[in-house]
């Protein structure tokens, strides 16, 4: 869920309330993350601070994904193939989509600063 910034505590007191551990930001400023008190559906959960480069950069993946099927595809093709791997751990994951998601970044490149497209590589691709 996203939220201003002046929601955050309240988002977090309320998913609290109804079970919801609060795991904080996992490293990525803005972001608060939550184990779910069960696991049907399994899911993750993040109460987002608006308008943050993180935010950001999700809403336009989401808007690239949406508007250039090739990208969806193999984007998707990526996906499939590294959650079929039973070793597949989140570093592993991570950098098996970084080729892709540097295409889809391309293509919304015009959205975020050099240097917010840098801080955005650092974050999937730590060597960046």
């Amino acid at each position: 869920m996203i939220v201003p910034a002046d929601d955050v505590p309240a988002a977090v007191a309320a998913l609290e309330a109804i079970g919801y551990v609060h795991r904080g930001d996992l490293g990525v400023a803005g972001r608060e993350a939550f184990r779910a008190p069960d696991e049907d559906p399994a899911r993750h959960v993040y109460v987002c601070t608006r308008g943050t480069l993180n935010v950001r950069n999700h809403l336009a993946v989401r808007d690239v994904l949406r508007r250039r099927a090739d990208l969806r595809e193999e984007y998707g093709a990526v996906k499939l193939a590294l959650a079929a791997d039973p070793r597949m751990d989140v570093p592993a994951y991570l950098a098996g989509k970084t080729a892709v998601l540097q295409k889809v970044l391309a293509a919304a490149a015009s959205e975020f600063t050099e240097d917010e497209l840098l801080q955005i590589r650092r974050l999937n691709d730590p060597e960046a």
